[in-house]
């Protein structure tokens, strides 16, 4: 995975609007499928 890729997907998660601070599902199942695709970019997942 790119330093850029790692930058796009941080953003992604920064971006995702939460109504609340406390963690939420719909937030953790954000989360998850970031790691998801940066886990595939990188290869490790197939």
């Amino acid at each position: 995975m790119t330093l850029s890729r790692s930058a796009e997907l941080l953003k992604a998660l920064i971006a995702f609007p939460t109504i609340s601070r406390t963690p939420n599902l719909a937030l953790i199942e954000h989360v998850a499928r970031l790691c998801q695709v940066a886990a595939e970019d990188a290869g490790t997942m197939k």
